[in-house]
């Protein structure tokens, strides 16, 4: 995140804060010890902010990250429910008493007293929300592997293919050194012939060192068929910089281009921000084998259903982070779709819930996940 962007982003976060210090009981605001506690909170957590968006990666010492992490993470977290549950409440406030006034019914002393009384309110809200913020802190860390059985009817020269997807691993802020081994672990298990990865392996808190844990990952795979990468939206494409790691990992990068492997063709399609070309374009620049199975591999869930009038018999994408809240309530409703599987005139969809998040070490209601998928061939 760059400084201007950070700058609104802290400008949007202080007037939630405004908003929710007005939702509290005044009996608590007119105490010293509250609003000192207040501001010792909002004082650390926005320096953790700062710290995990302006000089993570350089920051030297595991503990000092860790510590920003979990602080910057759980700070954010707390402030954006305790936005949501305050205004839904005003929201269900608003409704209650104007559906009693329609009726010209009088409201009795208990009503008023519930519905005056934000004491009981804020601090459910705050229970609710420092609850889900820790529980999302450690809930990023498990990594799980979701099964896919997929048939496709075309013929192949070999029967079946077993591969391991996943995206967003966001090296860095959002993924520790041990989510690495649980990776390694979990892949390992799946024995695939081809791993595919869809993007956003970096991002702008990846360090030297989280390259080197990626690194390590990564060669310490041999599939048959090769690994594949794409970029993502936070995958750093300027002078080929990530494509240039990916290959001395042995991994093959693809770039709006396709590759037959083994009989299936693999379509790696760039991200919008990496130059990607429109679908069209794509599609008659690789000219492909309308016989052959076909696997898109693209960032975020757009253009499903062009893809599948384009031919194409699997599509798999993250970006998404999957129903991941507060996140989810963004840009990500007006994906096809935000995670899962779902059947787009034959073709079958795929969006991962990916292995991490960008910046904040959280993920709630959504799981990490790896994608293993077994496809069968027509015979």
């Amino acid at each position: 995140m760059n400084s201007v962007a950070f700058v609104f982003a802290l400008l949007g976060l202080i007037l939630l804060t405004g908003f929710i210090y007005l939702n509290y009981p005044k009996q608590w605001r007119r105490h010293k010890f509250f609003n000192v506690i207040l501001i010792v909170f909002h004082i650390i957590g926005t320096l953790s902010l700062a710290g995990i968006f302006v000089v993570y990666k350089r920051i030297p010492y595991e503990w000092v990250k860790w510590t920003i992490s979990r602080w910057g993470s759980i700070y954010y977290v707390v402030i954006l429910y305790l936005a949501i549950l305050f205004g839904l409440r005003l929201v269900a406030r608003f409704i209650y008493v104007r559906v009693r006034r329609a009726e010209h019914k009088k409201f009795t002393v208990k009503e008023i007293h519930h519905l005056l009384d934000k004491r009981v309110h804020s601090i459910v809200f705050l229970v609710i929300s420092f609850g889900i913020a820790f529980y999302g802190f450690f809930n990023i860390g498990n990594v799980i592997v979701t099964h896919y059985d997929i048939k496709v009817d075309k013929a192949c020269q070999r029967d079946s293919l077993n591969v391991v997807f996943f995206a967003d691993t966001h090296c860095g802020a959002g993924t520790w050194s041990f989510t690495y081994d649980k990776l390694k672990k979990e892949i390992e298990e799946e024995n695939p012939d081809i791993i595919l990865i869809g993007g956003d392996v970096f991002d702008e808190t990846t360090s030297e060192k989280d390259i080197e844990y990626f690194r390590s990952l990564v060669e310490s795979f041999d599939p048959p068929l090769g690994t594949y990468f794409i970029y993502g939206n936070h995958d750093d494409c300027r002078d080929d910089h990530t494509a240039e790691l990916m290959r001395e990992m042995g991994i093959t990068v693809l770039e709006d281009e396709m590759l037959v492997v083994d009989g299936v063709q693999l379509i790696g399609r760039n991200d919008p921000v990496a130059g990607q070309l429109s679908l069209d374009a794509l599609m008659g620049k690789v000219n492909k084998d309308d016989s052959l199975p076909t696997i898109m591999l693209t960032h975020r869930p757009e253009e499903f259903k062009e893809i599948s009038a384009a031919g194409c018999d699997i599509a798999l994408a993250g970006h998404t982070h999957g129903f991941n809240i507060p996140q989810f309530m963004g840009r990500n409703i007006a994906y096809d779709m935000y995670y899962g599987r779902k059947d787009y005139s034959g073709m079958t969809a795929i969006t991962t819930s990916g292995v991490s998040a960008w910046g904040f070490h959280y993920k709630f209601p959504a799981k990490s996940e790896i994608v293993s998928l077994h496809i069968t061939f027509d015979e």
